[in-house]
């Protein structure tokens, strides 16, 4: 179990090195069939998100992290689970806002 923790991890750092560098590598499948990984889809959650993060960008929200934030939700969570869901609504709203500037450039030109 720790041996395949330890190759995991390893497959994730690289993978991330080999991102920053702009390369593509292929990589190992997992040693072992136990481990099973699971593909979350978008969700009507994520939608609403997707929604707010337009909104924010449109309104030129000096902090549209803090408008984005369930501040109930937040408040409820420990130390360690408010820096994850912290990290999360900044990933998904860079993801937004990449594609709806994307999406600006394409009606622009």
């Amino acid at each position: 179990m720790n041996d395949q923790l330890k190759k995991l991890a390893q497959n994730a750092r690289n993978r991330l090195m080999n991102k920053a560098a702009g390369g593509v590598k292929k990589m190992n499948a997992p040693l072992s069939p136990n481990v099973k990984f699971k593909v979350i889809e978008s969700s009507a959650s994520d939608e609403t998100f997707k929604i707010r993060a337009q909104e924010v960008l449109q309104k030129g929200v000096l902090n549209p992290i803090g408008e984005l934030i369930d501040a109930g939700y937040y408040q409820s969570l420990d130390e360690n689970k408010k820096q994850k869901y912290l990290l999360d609504v900044i990933e998904k709203f860079n993801k937004y806002k990449q594609e709806f500037e994307r999406r600006e450039q394409k009606l622009v030109y």
